[in-house]
């Protein structure tokens, strides 16, 4: 079946689709989460169909090389480095082989957490913890007891049946042992990694895709088998059972990722729920058994689909609930600004400055005020402190004409408020600084005397008005 892809991202495969509007959309444009695990459409609002995770995940496949880099990784790299170099200090003690023993386990649970990992949908290795050993400790030992069953079993068909039926039977171990590491990784019970049943299930959903993950292990096997003679034969003899170690390191946890990426490939046919999906077209990870991603993209979409006022009362209704999302906010403001909603702009436009102000950024609160005003030329914010706050702002950065509209009959609008003298001292100021209208300057300054005689700022307001009054009579 050829690839769907998104309407709005035509590079990036398809995620989802809506058959009443058809359309299909890819895992950025549909986003869900806990609460919503089965997206609506952003256009009619109706429940996406999923196209399947086939359409999106990359085959395991077209991912070899991946494979290869994944243990090179800082975090793998340093996890074998550590057992190896623990190994090689207790080499020659008493408890050698104890502690030997000790490392095989903890290195085997380790290759069961880079499995699990990626089956969850992390393609690059997560940091380390304690806790990935620690936790659920018997893994390692479940795997070795099954594999300790499938020999035993293996030996008594040699033995009571014979040499023909012994070659089938570990044929059918080899074939089956993979899915049988999958199913533990998966349920962590020893009953259903060596249930016949269970396995058989497993390799039935995965289909013939299974076949070609069994080759290519083969191959990751006996390539490790061609790196260590060939190691042997190269390396000197003090650095030859570590460097084989390594190796066997190595190519163990090349194939682990690679069980675990298939489990993610076909995590929806094994009937298994993952955190999130990597979108190989973006280099991004989509969470999708977490918390509701935030996204602005449905409001795109309508505004490509000429729904703007659908767009507007969807963006309202998203700022009502997420109040604090300031990314919100702008793609708001911007989008009023476009399509020149000139009412919004004034309504939201005031929140939005009063919040940037709140949130210390103040060089944006300036920007969207004068965004605003280009379209409403009597545009003023709801606050008198903001007012000020702007007009300090737009005096400071040239902008002294806006200062002095926003300031402009701040007392009739604002008549308790204590920073009024301050204010028109500003006022003053930039007319008689800015726009030589000393004479204008002079009777608002005439004005603060008489109305404000006792504020605290009066000295330096009377001082200079003095100095207004000298350049005045001149």
């Amino acid at each position: 079946m050829p690839q769907i892809y998104c309407k709005y991202h035509p590079s990036i495969p398809a995620r989802w689709a809506c058959r009443q509007c058809q359309i299909d959309y890819c895992s950025q444009c549909s986003p869900r989460g806990e609460k919503k695990p089965q997206p609506d459409c952003p256009v009619c609002g109706n429940k996406l169909e999923s196209l399947g995770a086939g359409n999106v995940i990359t085959p395991f496949w077209h991912r070899i090389p991946h494979f290869f880099i994944y243990p090179a990784n800082l975090v793998p790299l340093l996890v074998m480095l550590s057992l190896l170099i623990v190994g090689a200090v207790v080499s020659g003690s008493l408890f050698g082989f104890l502690i030997q023993l000790a490392i095989v386990i903890v290195f085997i649970k380790y290759a069961y957490v880079v499995l699990e990992q990626s089956a969850q949908g992390y393609l690059q290795p997560k940091p380390f913890s304690m806790s990935d050993i620690t936790d659920e400790l018997e893994l390692p030992f479940k795997q070795l007891l099954v594999i300790f069953v499938m020999y035993s079993a293996n030996d008594i068909v040699l033995e009571k049946l014979g040499s023909g039926a012994f070659t089938i039977t570990i044929l059918l171990s080899v074939i089956s042992f993979p899915a049988s590491v999958m199913v533990l990784a998966v349920e962590h019970r020893f009953f259903s990694a060596f249930n016949p049943v269970v396995v058989m299930a497993t390799i039935k959903r995965i289909g013939l895709s299974y076949l070609i993950l069994c080759i290519f292990l083969g191959l990751l096997l006996s390539g490790s088998w061609f790196v260590m003679d060939v190691v042997q034969g190269t390396v000197p003899d003090s650095l030859v059972l570590p460097t084989v170690n390594f190796v066997s390191m190595y190519f163990s946890l090349i194939m682990f990722h690679m069980m675990g990426y298939v489990i993610y490939q076909y995590h929806e046919n094994l009937g298994y729920q993952i955190e999130q999906e990597f979108d190989e077209a973006t280099d991004n990870s989509v969470v999708v058994n977490g918390q509701p991603q935030k996204t602005t993209r449905e409001f795109e979409i309508l505004i490509q689909e000429g729904k703007q006022d659908e767009a507007s009362i969807r963006m309202q209704q998203q700022i009502a609930e997420n109040p604090n999302d300031m990314a919100l906010w702008q793609q708001y403001h911007k989008f009023l600004h476009v399509t020149k909603d000139k009412n919004n702009l004034e309504k939201y436009g005031s929140k939005y400055i009063s919040r940037l102000l709140h949130e210390g950024r103040p060089s944006r609160a300036m920007q969207v005020f004068i965004d605003v005003r280009q379209m409403a030329t009597d545009f003023k914010p709801d606050s008198a402190a903001e007012r000020f706050e702007l007009a300090k702002l737009l005096a400071s950065n040239g902008q002294g004409r806006l200062a002095i509209s926003l300031l402009n009959n701040l007392h009739r609008d604002f008549p308790s408020y204590a920073d009024i003298p301050k204010a028109y001292h500003l006022v003053a100021r930039l007319l008689c600084e800015q726009f030589n209208d000393d004479a204008k300057a002079k009777s608002i300054l005439d004005f603060v005397i008489k109305k404000y005689p006792s504020h605290p700022d009066i000295k330096p307001i009377s001082e200079y008005y003095q100095v207004i009054n000298k350049l005045v009579k001149s």
